[in-house]
């Protein structure tokens, strides 16, 4: 053993100690764990990563440690190495030697001791050392980071015995992809050819267009460009792991100019602005001549020009490519002048008839409109035209360009004619105030001056006045109105204005007796006509100035008069004649006869009365004085109601009617008995009162079976029967009374027995089959003693013997019937009971709520015919009784009892431990051996080791894959035994599956690795494990 720079005299003298000839040593040598990880992880040049040494002691009070770490010094560098809590876990300080790492022979020398005496036993990582992958190395593959020159020492400065686990990494080589092409320029069709320069690449993907298609897989490809463009070239390099990597460069290729253009008019009026817009291909410089004077005038792509001046221009255009190529190409643009409209007239205004003479001053005029008048036109340049009619005249002139292009100018010609005057008026009558609005007819009329109200003076001189009469009268409006040349004319009109009517009338007297005699005199004013409504109907009764009327009918008589005045115009007056007359009593009662209490309301029906007295009783007495009164009668009798009604002078009259009331109708009977057997004769006596008709429905079916006051009838069936009694009184009302008739059947004993001979013991069910029976009382035995009162009782007989077995049954009066039978029974020897072999629960230890299974092997003399597991019943499968239970949702240990019963009733029972616990721990999964040497077109063994570290009974799935692994490292799942399997393991239990591997011939040399996966559905259980197969 081999100790590097020990620098802690105290971590010294124990290594000393460990290193001399024959150290001392426990008698039985403790044991840890010492694993480096990862187990197995994915690196490439340039990954960082940590590997972790970790220990469990298993126990061991571990006191200090040392161990080398060696590692492959071509791939990998040491970053950083950091110690780990594991010696100081408790707190304890610790004596770290300082870590010997030797980059060239691929080491890493890791010491630690405690500064105590004492040891400590809980799991820990020791140290973690960070790698970093160079990019550049000769070889890649699996690489592991060994542990070697390990020492463990116990609290007791011994060795203690260790086993390792090793760490390993799977390191993959990079490419890196370059090439070059011979040109990268040029006019089409253009060729280039590319070299891979790429370093570790067996493949080659090119797209040459930039199109994302593969266009070749050669090393070296050629290709033509036959249009112009920028390519971007894409070559796609990939390793013999199926790493790749990709480069790109530019094609740039050119094609020759075509000069083009468009223009975005090509002819219009000055100014005139025209965009151009370059369509030339293969252009990268442009020149423009705009105005045709061989003069550049721009060398922007798409310029803009203005034309002032009208003409004819050619435009050209001259471009260049990249390599100086050019070519032209030519437009022409037309520009015309803006048309200007102008004349004049040889006179402005004048008397019809008016000749004007029109002279054209327009520019840049082709054609000529005029429009005289809005109807008369010409198309001459210079016309002439004579106005018939007075007016204001507009003349146009529109004249157009070569374009079309048009501009118009007027002016006023105006001819006057002489003034006729006329008016009209909105009302030439009506009723003072009056107010009339004039409006003015007059043609050629350009003043006015209006007399109103016919006193000679001018009251208005606005067009259109509005005058209000105020008084009545007749008065004469005149209108004169002048031209603008002061010519005058006259016009008149005459406005009548009437008064208002005011309606109005005196009475000779406005109240009476019937006949009544009124004389009415009249008092309106501005009245022509009268219109009488003497009674108030609504129609005229009289147009005389002052009539006279007689009314003979008392009532109130609205007397209205109506006065018109000449245009028709109405008011109206009012006034009310008072006739009275003499009152006639009468009333209507809501009924007449009737039960008590009975309520009677009395409606008047009086004619001529303002008060009223009833008395409702007969006894002279005044009852009430409301109009139209209730009354209830509590006692049967008849009654003679009294009426006085009286009019507003006290004059009365008196009206009578008879209200009969009767007593109230009950119906009531009595049976002479109301319960017994059949046939039972019952008889019924009426008890109603106040009844006249009787009407029996004694078997409850609804219909009558009697109509005499007390009937007797006879019930020949058994059951309940409802008895009914209808009476009716003398006004047809009915009443209902009822009573209940229980009728019995006898009773009739009757039973069977399920067996009635057998060994004993036996067991025997009765089944009762008696009629009308409400108690039961047995005898099994035939010794005079009730053994049960139960209808359909079960008894086992244990002695051999013949029974006579007595049933005896009563009904609800008590009447008694018995019926008998013989049972016999046998000898018979007892067979052993049944033995419970053994008995299964899996899981034995689980988790609230889950289901247990149970499977029970049992056998028996007698064939077993029933198995439970506590309260559920299980099922025979292949000869083993099977079922399951609920595991209880509380903690704890349980125990379940186990019942088996043989065809004769012999029982066996146990009874089985388990437990419900909170889940903890987990499973470990180990691939074993991790790495097999195997010749390919051979076969190897493995195994799968699984540990269930539950504190549960679990069932678990392996699964073999290779989820993660790349694409050159891939086993070949085909040749495996098995991929996927279910486990039963106990708490605790570990088991190593086998595992048969067939390596394919032909398949190449080097690593092929797997993954083992575990998990369970019962618990959140997850591990795995990385095989490797090293085929050669």
């Amino acid at each position: 053993m081999k100790i590097r720079h020990l620098e802690s005299c105290f971590f010294l003298l124990i290594f000393v100690l460990l290193a001399a000839a024959s150290p001392a040593q426990a008698d039985v040598e403790p044991f840890c764990s010492l694993v480096s990880e990862p187990n197995v992880t994915y690196v490439e040049p340039g990954d960082v990563f940590t590997v972790t040494v970790s220990i469990d002691p298993h126990s061991v009070e571990v006191c200090g440690l040392q161990y080398n770490v060696s590692f492959d010094p071509d791939a990998f560098e040491v970053m950083s190495l950091s110690p780990g809590p594991f010696l100081s876990q408790d707190g304890q300080m610790t004596f770290i030697v300082p870590p010997q790492i030797g980059p060239e022979i691929g080491e890493v020398l890791y010491a630690e001791t405690r500064c105590a005496q004492t040891g400590v036993s809980e799991p820990g990582v020791v140290s973690t050392i960070e790698f970093k992958v160079k990019d550049q190395f000769s070889s890649h593959g699996v690489k592991e980071f060994a542990l070697n020159e390990v020492i463990i020492v116990d609290s007791n400065l011994l060795t203690a015995g260790h086993e390792l686990s090793n760490g390993t990494v799977v390191l993959l080589s990079s490419s890196v992809s370059n090439f070059t092409a011979n040109v990268t320029e040029g006019e089409a069709p253009l060729i280039v050819g590319f070299t891979d320069t790429s370093l570790n690449a067996v493949s080659w993907s090119w797209d040459l267009d930039g199109d994302d298609l593969v266009d070749s897989y050669v090393r070296n490809p050629e290709y033509t460009y036959a249009e112009p463009g920028e390519y971007l070239v894409s070559l796609t390099a990939t390793n013999e792991l199926g790493t790749s990597d990709t480069v790109t460069e530019t094609i740039t290729v050119y094609g020759a100019p075509a000069a083009g253009f468009t223009s975005s008019v090509t002819e219009g009026e000055a100014p005139l602005t025209v965009g151009f817009t370059d369509t030339s291909t293969n252009a990268v410089s442009w020149s423009w001549d705009l105005d045709g004077d061989g003069v550049a005038d721009s060398e922007i792509q798409n310029p803009e020009y203005t034309y002032t001046e009208p003409g004819d221009y050619i435009v050209s255009l001259a471009v260049e490519n990249e390599l100086g190529t050019s070519d032209t190409t030519t437009e022409a643009i037309t520009v015309y002048g803006v048309p200007v409209a102008d004349f004049t007239s040889s006179v402005i205004e004048g008397e019809a008839p008016l000749k004007v003479l029109f002279t054209d001053a327009s520019t840049n005029a082709v054609s000529w409109s005029w429009d005289f008048d809005g109807v008369a036109d010409s198309e001459l340049q210079n016309p002439e035209y004579t106005y018939t009619e007075p007016g204001d005249y507009i003349v146009s002139l529109t004249i157009e360009n070569e374009l079309g292009t048009s501009d118009t100018i007027t002016e006023a010609i105006t001819v006057y004619g002489v003034p006729v005057v006329g008016f009209t008026s909105s009302v030439i009558e009506g009723e003072a105030p009056l107010t009339v609005g004039f409006i003015d007819t007059s043609l050629n009329a350009v003043s006015w001056s209006w007399d109103l109200d016919g006193d000679g003076s001018v009251d208005s001189s606005v067009r259109n006045p509005e005058y209000t009469y105020t008084e009545p009268g007749e008065y004469l409006v005149s209108l004169t109105a002048e031209n603008e040349l002061g010519t005058s004319d006259k016009a008149t009109e005459t406005i009548t204005v009437y008064g208002i009517p005011a309606a109005g009338f005196t009475s000779s007297v406005i109240e009476g007796k019937a006949p009544l005699t009124v004389g009415f005199i009249d008092t309106s004013l501005n009245a022509v006509s009268w219109s009488w409504d003497l009674d108030g109907d609504g129609s005229v009764d009289s147009s005389v100035r002052n009539p006279e009327h007689t009314y003979t009918e008392p009532g109130e008589y609205l007397v209205s008069l109506a006065a018109e005045n000449e245009l028709g115009t109405s008011d109206k007056a009012t006034e009310t004649i008072t006739v009275y007359g003499v009152p006639v009593a009468d009333f209507t009662s809501s009924v007449i006869e009737g039960e008590v209490p009975l309520t009677v309301g009395f409606t008047d029906a009086s004619t001529n009365a303002v008060s009223w007295s009833w008395d409702f009783d007969g006894d002279g007495a005044v009852d009430s004085n409301v109009q139209n009164p209730e009354y209830t009668y509590t006692e049967p009798g008849e009654y003679l109601v009294y009426l006085t009604a009286a009019n507003e002078l006290g004059t009365n009259d008196t009206t009578t009617e008879t209200i009969t009331v009767y007593s109230i109708l009950v119906s009531d009977f009595s049976p002479s008995i109301t319960e017994g057997e059949v046939p039972l004769t019952v008889v019924f006596t009426d008890s109603s009162t106040n009844a006249v008709s009787w009407s029996w429905d004694f078997d409850g079916d609804g219909e009558v079976d009697s109509y005499v006051p007390n009937p007797e009838y006879t019930y020949t069936e058994p059951g309940e029967y409802t008895v009914s009694l209808n009476v009716t009184n003398e006004l047809g009302t009915i009443d209902t009374s009822r009573e209940f008739i229980t009728i019995y059947g006898i009773p009739v004993a009757g039973f069977t027995a399920s067996v009635v001979e057998g060994e004993n013991p036996l067991t025997v069910k009765f089944t009762d089959t008696s009629m009308n029976a409400v108690s039961w009382s047995w005898d099994f035995e035939g010794d005079g003693f009730v053994d049960s009162n139960v209808r359909n009782p079960e008894y086992t007989y244990t002695e051999s013997g013949k029974y006579t077995v007595s049933l005896t049954v009563e009904n609800e009066p008590g009447t008694i019937d018995t019926a008998t039978q013989t049972i016999k029974v046998k000898s018979s020897s007892v067979p052993e009971p049944p033995v419970i072999n053994s008995v299964d629960l899996f899981p034995a230890s689980t988790t609230p709520g889950n289901t247990v299974d149970v499977s029970v092997d049992v056998t028996g003399k007698v064939g077993v015919i029933e198995v439970t597991a506590g309260d559920v019943s299980l099922a025979k499968k292949d000869g083993i009784w099977k079922g399951s239970i609920p595991a209880p949702d509380d903690l704890g240990d349980y125990s379940l009892l186990i019942t088996a019963r043989d065809a004769v009733g012999n029982i066996a029972e146990t009874s089985v431990p388990y437990h419900v616990v909170r889940v903890e721990g987990g499973a470990d999964i180990t691939v074993s051996p991790r790495a097999s040497d195997v010749v390919a077109g051979n076969s190897v063994s493995t195994g799968i080791k699984v540990k269930n570290t539950q504190n549960i009974d679990d069932v678990f799935k392996i699964r073999i894959n290779v989820d993660g692994v790349p694409a050159s490292y891939l086993a070949d799942l085909s040749g495996f035994s098995w991929t996927e399997t279910d486990v039963q393991l106990r708490a605790g239990e570990e088991r190593t599956f086998p595992l048969e591997v067939e390596v394919p011939a032909g398949t190449a040399p080097g690593y092929r690795l797997f993954k083992a996966n575990v998990d369970s559905e019962t618990s959140a259980v997850y591990g795995f494990d990385t095989g490797y197969l090293i085929v050669s």
